[in-house]
């Protein structure tokens, strides 16, 4: 289902900007465009540019971005390598150039920052005042500052893991995917916590917490944080997906695989499993005695599956086929559609309760 949604998302991002196109000048139309009343950011190219190239999608998206402002500014670009005189003219040495001619003069503004579309986009409100018409992802990462960062990260119970990036930084803006995915995968986890922070802004914490590189990874350990003297762990492992989710997993008491669904291991108390084994052998006054030893032990357990194990132990006592019809039924609404990802979670611990309960097949002799 989140992989679902993350899907559906991307799509109708990029779909909003298929039809926006950045317009073309040339040696008719450049003199006819710069100097009016519309400001006209400029990308002088040339097809052979291999960084030109690599810049051409972020440029329309920058492009569409501004559709909706067309009639204020124009976002263009100009083939250098064809109109020569205009390059020679406005001093085009390398490429990508990037000028902005700002409403009413020829006279332009060298744009010398970052080739991201926040880059660009920053810098054109800053010279014109226009502001893009972009629309914000959906993201599970909680924001941290200076002002919630001890409420978020010091609450209760939560194991927080914590990103000090730079807005600036290429290896940061190369993990935020991945980063995303984990907040993501994560986020049915009440007690893990996924979180960011701009090191850049909050310097007083970044020095807290010996930043002196980007990215940095923190984690807060929910058991351990609130013990005096205590100093979080620094994630230095590496930077894929699975990696975080072993490394999450290992700490958190956690049970996710990549893409945020649950392990077969989701869910099940190993007490009540050893249970579980020696009820499906069990007979007669022995099923009636470990179903009450079981009831026992879940109500000194604060985790709401431990009643389930008593309700199918019962369960089996009325209708011995029970667990392959409950897994069965379970599995089939689990490949539904229309499932909440919370839901989902549900499912999958009861499924993997109710297969504690199948006898362990037992191994075929050598021949």
């Amino acid at each position: 289902m989140k992989l679902y949604n993350l899907y559906f998302f991307v799509i109708t991002f990029v779909l909003a900007f298929i039809n926006a196109k950045v317009t073309v000048l040339d040696k008719k139309n450049f003199y006819k465009t710069i100097g009016k009343d519309k400001h006209v950011l400029v990308k002088f190219f040339a097809p052979w540019c291999g960084h030109c190239k690599k810049l051409a999608p972020v440029y329309e998206e920058l492009a569409a971005a501004y559709e909706k402002e067309s009639d204020k500014i124009i976002i263009a670009e100009l083939n250098a390598d064809e109109e020569k005189e205009i390059a020679k003219k406005y001093d085009i040495k390398g490429f990508p150039t990037i000028k902005l001619f700002t409403a009413n003069t020829e006279t332009p503004i060298d744009y010398t920052d970052d080739r991201s579309l926040e880059a660009f986009i920053e810098f054109l409100e800053h010279e014109t005042g226009i502001k893009a018409k972009i629309p914000k992802p959906h993201s599970d990462i909680v924001v941290l500052d200076s002002g919630n960062f001890d409420e978020e990260v010091f609450a209760p119970n939560i194991n927080a893991l914590v990103l000090f990036f730079a807005p600036w930084c290429g290896h940061c803006k190369n993990l935020a995917p991945t980063y995303e995915k984990i907040a993501t995968d994560f986020l049915n986890e009440k007690n893990v916590l996924i979180a960011k922070i701009d090191a850049t802004k909050n310097t007083v914490l970044a020095e807290k917490y010996h930043v002196h590189g980007y990215p940095h990874l923190v984690f807060f350990d929910g058991k351990k944080k609130s013990e005096e003297g205590y100093e979080p762990e620094i994630y230095d492992g590496e930077r894929e997906e699975e990696d975080f989710i072993n490394f999450l997993n290992e700490r958190c008491d956690t049970h996710r695989k990549i893409g945020g669904e649950l392990d077969d291991k989701a869910g099940r108390i190993s007490d009540l499993d050893e249970l579980a084994k020696k009820f499906v052998s069990a007979t007669g006054d022995e099923l009636t005695k470990i179903i009450e030893k079981a009831n026992k032990l879940s109500e000194t357990i604060n985790n709401k599956y431990s009643k389930y194990y008593v309700k199918v132990m019962n369960k089996i006592n009325d209708k011995k086929d029970y667990i392959d019809k409950e897994v069965a039924r379970l599995t089939k609404i689990l490949e539904g559609k229309n499932l909440s990802s919370e839901k989902a979670d549900d499912f999958m611990k009861r499924i993997n309760i109710l297969k504690s309960f199948k006898k362990e097949e037992k191994a075929k002799d050598e021949l």
